[in-house]
C-alpha cells in the first residue's frame, strides 16, 4: 500500500474527531450545528451584538441596499419595457418590410444602455456589501474589546488573591500573565496554550526526545504565519511553552479563573507505546465555562506498521517513526487551525475561514471533513446574520410608523381639544391611552399597547348599555385612521 494512502486513512478518525469537537464545544449533536438550536455564545458576544452603535449601522446598511435594489429593479422594467416595444415593432416589420427600423435600432441602443446601467448598479450593491462588511466586522471587534476590558480590569484586581491561593502549572510568572490580560484589553484575540505530551517511557527514544521540541516549535511558526496576533480578523496570541509539565484536567480550571475574560483554547495530548489521546481544553467558545474534549486515541503503532511493510530497506523503521512524528506535528497544525476559525466564525458573521486557504497544507482526505464543517457553519451564521439584520430593520419601521402615526394622534388630540372636547391623551404602563368624551352617554377609548407593538390598535365606543369593538386592518390604522373622521361619525 503507497505511503500516501495509509496516511489518508489517517482522515476517517480526523473525520469523526472534527464532528465531535463541532459537537462538544457548539452543540449536543453535529446536525444542530446546521439548525436553528444553537448554544449560546459568550455574553459579551451577545452584548456586542446587540449594541445600539452595530445596530443603527446595520439599519442604516440595510436602507441603503434596499434603496439601490428598487433603483437596480427600475432600471430591469425600464429595460423589460423598451424590449418588448422592440419586439412589436421587429415582428410588425417581419409582416410590412416597408416599415422604418430606425426606431428599432434606437430601441437596441437603448437596451444596451440599460443593461450596462443595472450591471453597473449589481456591481454597485456588491462592493456596497463589501465593503460595509469591512466596516462592521471592524466595529465589532472595537466592541467586543471595550466590553472584554472592562471585564478584564476586574480580574486584574483579583488576580493577586487568586495567585496566591492556586499553584498554577504555568511557567508564567504572575507579572506576565497580568501582561496577557492587558495585551488583550488592546485587540481582541483568542489565546492558544500548548501543554507538552505526556509521552510514556515505553514509547521510541525518538518520540521522547523530539517530539516536544518539533510539535511546539512547528506549531509556533505555523499559528504566527497564517494566524499572527496583530491579525485583525484572526488574531492567535499562541503560547507553545507555557506550562511546566503535562497537563491535567483538573488545572484547565484552576488557570480559567485567571483567564476568565480571555477567550482560550488549550492543546494537550498523552502518547503511549500504541496510542496518542488528544484533548482540547476551552472556554469563550460557547460561554465562559469551561469545555473539554477528549478524542478517540490514533492508534499509531498500526499505521506504523502499514509503513514499514510499505517499505523495502533495512532503515524503514527509523523512516516509519519520522513519519509518524510529522504526522503528529500536522495534526495538531490541523486541529489549532481549525478551532482558531471556528471560533472567529461563531463569534463574526463576516469571518472568511483562513483555512480555506490551507487545503493544500494537509492531505486532501484530512482536511476535506473541516472545510466542510466550517462552510455549513458559515452558510448558516450568514442566514442567521441576515435574518437578525431584517428584523431589526422591519422593528425600526415599525417603531418609525408607530411614531408617525402617535404624533398624528397627539396633533388631532389638540385639534379636538381647541374645538371643546375633553380629550386625554397620555402615556401609560402598557402603552398610550386617549380618551375622548362625545356626549353625555357615549365615551371613545383608543388604546395602543406595547406588549403587541404589531397589532392594529383597537377602538372601544362605550355605553351605559354595550360595549363594542372595531378592529382595524393591520397596516389600515396608520395611514387611513382619522380620530376626527369617527368623531364626527359617532357625532352624527
Amino acid at each position: 500500500m503507497p505511503i500516501s494512502e495509509i496516511l489518508a486513512n489517517v482522515g476517517g478518525w480526523l473525520a469523526n474527531t472534527a464532528s465531535r469537537v463541532v459537537g462538544t464545544f457548539l452543540a449536543k449533536k453535529l446536525e444542530e450545528v446546521t439548525s436553528k438550536k444553537k448554544s449560546s455564545p459568550p455574553v459579551i458576544v451577545e452584548q456586542a451584538r446587540q449594541d445600539e452603535r452595530l445596530v443603527k449601522e446595520q439599519i442604516a446598511h440595510q436602507k441603503r441596499i434596499e434603496i439601490l435594489k428598487t433603483e437596480e429593479l427600475a432600471i430591469l422594467q425600464n429595460r423589460s419595457s423598451i424590449e418588448a416595444s422592440r419586439l412589436e415593432m421587429e415582428c410588425a416589420i417581419a409582416i410590412d418590410a416597408s416599415k422604418d427600423r430606425k426606431r428599432v435600432l434606437e430601441l437596441k441602443q437603448e437596451e444596451l444602455r440599460l443593461t450596462k446601467l443595472w450591471q453597473e448598479k449589481q456591481e454597485e450593491i456588491v462592493l456596497a456589501e463589501r465593503k460595509f462588511r469591512s466596516q462592521e466586522s471592524a466595529l465589532y471587534r472595537d466592541l467586543l474589546r471595550e466590553l472584554q476590558g472592562n471585564e478584564i480590569k476586574s480580574k486584574l484586581q483579583e488576580i493577586q488573591a487568586d495567585w496566591d491561593k492556586e499553584n498554577f502549572p504555568s511557567i508564567l510568572s504572575r507579572q506576565e500573565m497580568q501582561q496577557i490580560l492587558l495585551d488583550a484589553q488592546k485587540q481582541y484575540q483568542l489565546l492558544m496554550l500548548f501543554s507538552p505530551p505526556d509521552i510514556s517511557d515505553d514509547c521510541p527514544s525518538s518520540f521522547r526526545n523530539n517530539l516536544n521540541i518539533e510539535i511546539p516549535r512547528e506549531l509556533k511558526g505555523f499559528m504566527a504565519k497564517h494566524y499572527p496576533p496583530d491579525n485583525s480578523q484572526r488574531s492567535v496570541k499562541f503560547y507553545g511553552k507555557f506550562f511546566k509539565r503535562e497537563l491535567f484536567d483538573v488545572e484547565i480550571e484552576q488557570l480559567e479563573r485567571i483567564l476568565t475574560p480571555v477567550p482560550t483554547v488549550i492543546l494537550y495530548s498523552a502518547i503511549t507505546d500504541r496510542k496518542v489521546y488528544f484533548d482540547v481544553g476551552c472556554w469563550g467558545l460557547q460561554n465562559n465555562m469551561v469545555s473539554q474534549f477528549s478524542a478517540d486515541a490514533w492508534d499509531w503503532k498500526q499505521t506504523n506498521k502499514e509503513l514499514e511493510t510499505a517499505g523495502n530497506d533495512e532503515n524503514d523503521e527509523t523512516e516509519s517513526l519520522q513519519i509518524i512524528r510529522e504526522q503528529l506535528v500536522n495534526i495538531h497544525k490541523l486541529l489549532a487551525a481549525f478551532l482558531a476559525d471556528l471560533y472567529y466564525l461563531c463569534i463574526d458573521f463576516n469571518y472568511e475561514p483562513k483555512l480555506f486557504q490551507l487545503e493544500s497544507e494537509f492531505p486532501q482526505e484530512w482536511v476535506q471533513h473541516f472545510v466542510e464543517i466550517l462552510r455549513d457553519i458559515q452558510q448558516e451564521q450568514r442566514k442567521f446574520y441576515e435574518r437578525e439584520v431584517r428584523r431589526r430593520a422591519e422593528e425600526e419601521a415599525q417603531r418609525e410608523r408607530e411614531r408617525i402615526f402617535l404624533e398624528r394622534l397627539r396633533v388631532e388630540a389638540i385639534e379636538l381639544s381647541e374645538m371643546g372636547f375633553e380629550v386625554v391623551f397620555e402615556e401609560v404602563d402598557n402603552g398610550y391611552c386617549l380618551v375622548l368624551p362625545l356626549k353625555e352617554d357615549l365615551i371613545l377609548i383608543f388604546s395602543i399597547s406595547r406588549q403587541y407593538p404589531y397589532q392594529p390598535p383597537i377602538v372601544l365606543k362605550k355605553t351605559p348599555s354595550d360595549l363594542m369593538q372595531i378592529e382595524f386592518e393591520h397596516d389600515a390604522w396608520q395611514t387611513d385612521f382619522s380620530l376626527a373622521q369617527i368623531v364626527s361619525a359617532f357625532q352624527e
